[in-house]
């Protein structure tokens, strides 16, 4: 239980974006396993999806390096959640606990549910900063609106949308 309450933890810590206003984060090792169908293998996907790849890195870039302001991360969110989450609590969801360094990211598969909403699965190994070493698999969701993509947070028991 005390497992699956930590992944539960980190997973809420993880899922949510970023936007760049000059700031640099640390690039994610991001990777895509060697066995894949055509039908979902992320490389192809992002050949004719290079604004959500960009959005997606810079997210998961921007998630891990706390020298980057929560704002921009804020200003990744879906439209609706900026409107109904108050930032100070998305300050603490998103600073609050241990930040893990992410050792590598896999991309398992896209999966296009309509032509603006994308589930990207993956797998993130990460090392804490006590030195445990975890995994985690995460179900990580994308709108398009108004032509730009942004993170959906979807996690019912701190943001009741």
């Amino acid at each position: 239980m005390n497992k699956k309450f930590g992944i539960l933890i980190l997973c809420i810590g993880i899922l949510v974006s970023g936007c760049n206003m000059g700031t640099n984060a640390k690039p994610i090792n991001l990777t895509y396993p060697s066995v894949e169908s055509k039908k979902t293998e992320p490389v192809v996907f992002w050949e004719g999806n290079n604004e959500l790849k960009k959005a997606f890195e810079q997210y998961w870039a921007f998630r891990f390096d706390t020298g980057v302001p929560v704002k921009e991360l804020f200003l990744m969110e879906a439209p609706y959640f900026q409107e109904m989450v108050d930032e100070s609590f998305y300050k603490v969801y998103m600073r609050s606990g241990k930040i893990p360094n992410v050792d590598e990211m896999k991309v398992q598969r896209v999966v296009k549910k309509t032509p603006t909403f994308y589930e990207i699965n993956l797998q993130l190994y990460a090392t804490m900063p006590d030195g445990e070493k975890r995994d985690s698999y995460l179900a990580d969701y994308w709108v398009k609106v108004k032509g730009k993509w942004y993170h959906v947070i979807i996690d019912d028991p701190f943001f009741k949308i």
